[in-house]
């Protein structure tokens, strides 16, 4: 499985726990925008670092998943997206 599905189901479950609507696999730019916001937020370092409560080699992992996740979306977009983080 894909980073980019991976995250997808992962944040699919927190949307059907939020009674918001699911995501779907992005297949265009444009569908990529929403989801390059998402990313962008959780690789903030407070995000990464869960506020001071994981280890930084968690941390280092989380951020490598979300920088695949990334790197996915600027393949599909066709585009390369600089993080503003």
């Amino acid at each position: 499985m894909s980073a980019l599905a991976q995250y997808l189901e992962n944040r699919n479950v927190i949307n059907f726990l939020l009674k918001s609507p699911p995501i779907e696999m992005p297949t265009t730019s444009d569908a990529c925008r929403p989801l390059f916001r998402l990313v962008e937020g959780e690789l903030s370092p407070e995000n990464l670092h869960c506020d001071g409560e994981c280890s930084a080699q968690e941390a280092q992992r989380k951020s490598v998943f979300l920088n695949q996740v990334w790197s996915e979306l600027e393949d599909i977009g066709g585009v390369s997206v600089e993080q503003r983080i």
